[in-house]
């Protein structure tokens, strides 16, 4: 009767075990497919953000153009219309001086030649600068909310075990290979590594689970308080 129970109990824990890899797996092929999601969700994004901000640069870019066309010709026609003011002012022309009748042999006067005033040449106005546009900023892109931790996942057999102080709500309806897996967990999640195969299995189909330590490296002391606390009970259960 004892070996029909061992048996027994060791088919359970197999089926214990094949059903948490199935659901490791069903739980990874949903992450992909959600990963998968998010990365087209930012490529399209980012795509049409470009897009924006391209069409952006080009109307403005045609926008500076016209307007430093537009003050070239408006300042070209200000000059040709100062020049021709400036040809068309009269230059006076000197009177010319009287020779006085000659006394008895005089020398003659020497007539002083005028000498024209410059024309004063016209002042160029100086051309005003365009004011440059400022360039909006782009609006950056909403990042995607965080993932929740692998920690809180269908992968653990307690997911809070570490971290709050469990009931005998929490463990009494679970069967022996269960709690041993529940206790187990606890100690996996820091490294430790196990001396018996199937639990050593177990943990490594496990996404969360990253092997540190070797098998006694770790132990009871090295838990929290809680982790402590909640180890007794389940051996309690166990």
């Amino acid at each position: 009767e004892n070996l029909n129970e061992q048996d027994k109990e060791e088919r359970y824990e197999r089926l214990v075990v094949e059903d948490k890899r199935t659901q490791a797996r069903h739980q990874k092929m949903r992450h992909r497919q959600r990963n998968q999601r998010i990365i087209l969700t930012g490529i399209v994004a980012a795509v049409a953000v470009l897009l924006v901000v391209l069409m952006m640069s080009v109307i403005r870019y045609n926008r500076t153009k016209r307007e430093t066309a537009l003050l070239d010709a408006s300042t070209v026609s200000e000059s040709v219309t100062a020049d021709s003011k400036a040809a068309a002012k009269p230059t006076a022309t000197p009177k010319p001086t009287a020779t006085p009748k000659p006394t008895a042999t005089p020398k003659p006067t020497a007539t002083p030649t005028p000498t024209p005033e410059p024309t004063p040449e016209p002042t160029p106005e100086p051309t005003p600068e365009p004011t440059p546009e400022p360039t909006p900023a782009p609006t950056p892109e909403p990042e995607p909310e965080p993932e929740p931790e692998e920690y809180y996942d269908n992968s653990y057999m307690i997911p809070n075990s570490s971290s709050q102080y469990l009931s005998d709500d929490d463990v009494n309806w679970m069967s022996p290979g269960e709690l041993r897996l529940a206790r187990n967990e606890i100690y996996a999640r820091h490294g430790a590594t196990f001396n018996s195969p199937d639990l050593q299995e177990y943990f490594n189909n496990q996404e969360w689970y990253t092997p540190i330590y070797a098998p006694g490296e770790i132990s009871f002391g090295d838990m929290n308080a809680v982790e402590r606390a909640n180890i007794q009970l389940i051996q309690n259960y166990e």
